[in-house]
């Protein structure tokens, strides 16, 4: 009896170091060093509407363990492609299913790859693009090198050594700033003290009101409705991610629960810290200016970063302390001192140089530096998995399993990861909106399709095709045509967009304005045209990264009557 009690608690314990290992791997792959790296520097420049990105996460994960987990644990498939592919049989929707996934895990490998090329970029002194290919060929030969478990281990550990080391540095500073290492409170004096030096500066005239956004003002970059957006599609696109999926399967639905609340836990922990880093990161960058900061008296820091593109000094990259002075000198209002609007510190580096800003020393910043770039190449692994196993499975019609030769698997691999990489050369957006725009586009096509199917039984193949087809397309047109063609997107939805009466004819007077210059004024006043498009060429006021407020219902809708409209062809399988 003896025995049979010690075997029976060795067991459970097994047991629970198992689910707890999975859940972090749930977390390192969805979460990933992207998000971890670049949350806290994103609420610091948006202030309060930056805690969207927070929220969303973690409504993200209580979304997985309440309803995704347990019901895609009892269906018994390996991947989220591949419960997909048994649920509705059909092979339209597996070859759009597949499309979907790798795109989506194209774009968090865009910003897995820039947070490491910004990385190496730093610690080798190389250009960018250089650190980015480092970056990429790491990623690639580790995704060739290691067996999946290894790997899987591999990019829990990295992402709880990066996890750790945040949480010490935010414990550090709570200490050395106000005596207590408990972050997550201790941020509240930060918080105050902050709002106390911007007021200052404002009456000082050392900021403008335009460009400086109190951490504690809400609905400064975004408006109520955005907000709620940004946050619906993080949550669904956490639920919906296809690299979470296959540690919550081949288990019971208990057990893939327990998975996922470790999962939330670990999330938890880590997403409560962004709040309280980016109060430090903003009360570091505006001490410079309080201290009346001359431009060749940044620290060097600043330079650095200025020389890889990456930060600004009175509107120009600033590479050392001369560029600086002579970008302020010219300036034709130009201060003695430094004020807000002349430092632009890009949001992708502001975790990573926190260390240096309080001046912890060259230790600390390179061991942040040195388990961001781990954390990076492991956590991509999963990432990159998931892509690569959609679309071999979509072009055999099965599970890879059955595959024999890894070359396949590694000639998808890197084509992903060139793809990637030749993304975040682009550097067209922020690393915590690009991995953003990941999972709203995964939310947008997989979500309806994947409640669905787990939820309803009467989802049948037509009502899924139709809900990721309507969904994915709404989300892209709307993504793509809003930042990159501004104006026919206006043009042909103006009736939708908030922007009223003096938008519309504001945007009346410039294109007529263009249509009757010549030469390079009508480049500039195709250029005011643009600008002012893209700030009106919304529908209903919803910002691009919020547009899983249009894609989801659209999406649902879609799964809904498409499927009453079909009947109850094609498999119905009991969830």
């Amino acid at each position: 009896m003896a025995v049979e009690v010690q075997a029976s608690d060795t067991h459970a314990t097994s047991d629970r170091r198992s689910a707890v290992l999975a859940g972090a791997v749930v977390a390192a792959n969805t979460l990933t060093a992207a998000f971890l790296l670049g949350l806290a520097g994103t609420v610091s420049a948006w202030g309060y509407d930056g805690l969207a990105f927070v929220l969303g996460l973690g409504a993200g994960f209580s979304l997985l363990q309440l309803l995704i987990a347990p019901r895609l644990a009892a269906a018994r498939s390996p991947t989220l492609w591949g419960y997909l592919n048994e649920r509705y049989r059909c092979r339209v929707l597996r070859v759009f299913a597949a499309g979907v996934i790798a795109l989506c895990s194209t774009l968090l490998l865009v910003a897995l790859l820039l947070a490491a090329g910004i990385i190496c970029a730093r610690l080798l002194g190389v250009d960018l693009s250089v650190g980015i290919g480092v970056g990429a060929v790491a990623s690639l030969t580790c995704y060739a090198v290691l067996s999946a478990g290894l790997a899987r281990s591999l990019s829990a550990w990295a992402f709880l050594l990066l996890g750790l080391l945040l949480l010490l540095l935010a414990a550090v500073l709570s200490a050395q700033l106000y005596g207590l290492p408990l972050p997550q409170l201790a941020f509240a004096n930060a918080l105050w003290q902050v709002q106390g030096i911007e007021e200052a500066l404002l009456e000082q005239d050392l900021a403008d009101p335009a460009v400086m956004k109190p951490l504690l003002a809400p609905f400064l970059t975004l408006d109520p409705l955005s907000f709620a957006g940004i946050v619906l599609g993080l949550a669904t696109g956490v639920a919906a991610w296809p690299a979470a999926s296959p540690y919550l399967v081949r288990r019971a639905p208990v057990a893939a629960q327990r998975v996922a609340l470790w999962g939330l836990v670990i999330s938890a922990l880590l997403l409560t810290l962004a709040p309280a880093l980016a109060a430090y990161i903003r009360l570091m960058l505006v001490a410079l200016v309080e201290n009346q900061t001359r431009a060749a008296n940044l620290p060097q820091w600043v330079f650095d970063y200025g020389a890889l593109g990456l930060a600004e000094v009175c509107g120009r990259p600033a590479a050392d302390a001369a560029s600086a002075m002579a970008a302020c000198a010219d300036l034709p209002d130009a201060a003695p001192v430094l004020r807000v609007q002349d430092l632009a510190i890009n949001s992708d580096v502001l975790t990573l140089s926190l260390p240096e800003m309080a001046g912890l020393g060259w230790g600390a910043n390179f061991a942040l530096a040195l388990a961001g770039l781990i954390a990076s190449v492991l956590t991509a692994q999963g990432v990159l998995a998931a892509g690569v196993d959609a679309v071999l499975g979509a072009a055999r019609g099965r599970e890879t399993a059955v595959s024999t030769s890894p070359l396949p698997a590694h000639a998808v691999g890197a084509v992903l990861i060139a793809a990637a990489a030749a993304g975040a050369m682009l550097h067209l957006a922020t690393i915590v909106e690009t991995a953003t725009l990941a999972l709203v586009l995964a939310a947008a096509a997989l979500f309806p399709a994947l409640a669905g199917g787990l939820w309803w039984q009467r989802a049948n193949a037509v009502g899924a095709v139709a809900s990721l087809v309507v969904g994915f397309a709404l989300a892209l047109v709307y993504l793509i045509g809003t930042r990159y063609f501004p104006v026919p997107f206006y043009e042909l939805s103006s009736a939708l967009s908030a922007s009223g009466d003096y938008g519309y004819e504001y945007f009346t007077e410039l294109k007529e304005a263009w249509s009757m210059t010549e030469g390079a004024e009508k480049q500039a006043a195709w250029i005011a045209l643009e600008q002012h498009a893209r700030n009106i060429a919304n529908w209903w006021g919803i910002a691009p990264l919020g547009v899983a407020l249009i894609s989801l219902p659209a999406g649902f809708v879609a799964l809904v009557v498409g499927a009453l409209l079909a009947g109850r062809r094609g498999s119905v399988t009991r969830p």
